[in-house]
């Protein structure tokens, strides 16, 4: 049996390295909203059209907080949602959010300012109760 050859080897160095840095991988991106998250007192839905996001246009960011027992809620709730360029020193952009009532609904709208990889991150406070979730998101052209 013949021995690979040096760049044979060298092919299979640099995927494996690829491959285990994620350059490439989309592995991270939210592909279809909605997304949730959950701790003992709250159940969070984040919802955003259109998906994926879209690089200088008007996004639409919905997030739901339901109670433990699967009410939805917004008395007493804060929401607050950032958006962070991965690998660029910028800063955040905050999305203001706005409750819509009486659905109970959080809104707000982003434009983000370039397309490429994004984390996206949700902070749910309710009577004492805290959530933080971070998701990696890539907007679109």
């Amino acid at each position: 049996m013949a021995r690979p050859g040096h760049r044979y080897l060298l092919a299979i160095a640099t995927l494996t390295i690829l491959g285990l840095t994620g350059c490439g991988s989309q592995n991270n991106a939210i592909v279809s909203p909605p997304e949730s998250v959950h701790n003992s007192a709250m159940s969070v839905k984040i919802n955003w059209t259109p998906n994926p996001l879209v690089a200088l246009k008007t996004n639409h960011l919905t997030v739901t907080v339901d109670n433990s027992e699967g009410h939805s809620i917004s008395q007493g709730v804060t929401v607050a949602v950032r958006l962070t360029m991965i690998g660029m020193s910028m800063p955040p952009t905050v999305v203001p959010m706005h409750i819509l009532t009486p659905q109970a609904q959080f809104t707000g709208q982003v434009v983000p300012v370039m397309a490429g990889p994004w984390a996206l991150t949700l902070t749910v406070n309710t009577q004492g109760q805290h959530l933080t979730k971070t998701w990696n998101v890539l907007v679109d052209n």
